[in-house]
């Protein structure tokens, strides 16, 4: 378990999002079956930020 926690109603540091993208996807190498699950209180702003983030990295 992996946590990268920041404020609702705040951008996160920049730092905060390249590692959660580096983590992620090295977690996602390290095992075909490896899953990236993200998950925050209220479910909308925080993880749609994170989860647009690591789809950018990706590309």
């Amino acid at each position: 378990v992996a946590s990268f926690p920041f404020d609702d109603h705040n951008c996160p540091p920049i730092q905060l999002i390249i590692s959660f993208c580096q983590s992620a996807y090295a977690w996602l190498k390290q095992d075909i079956e490896n899953v990236v699950v993200v998950h925050c209180k209220a479910g909308m702003a925080r993880t749609g930020l994170m989860i647009s983030s690591f789809l950018l990295y990706l590309k």
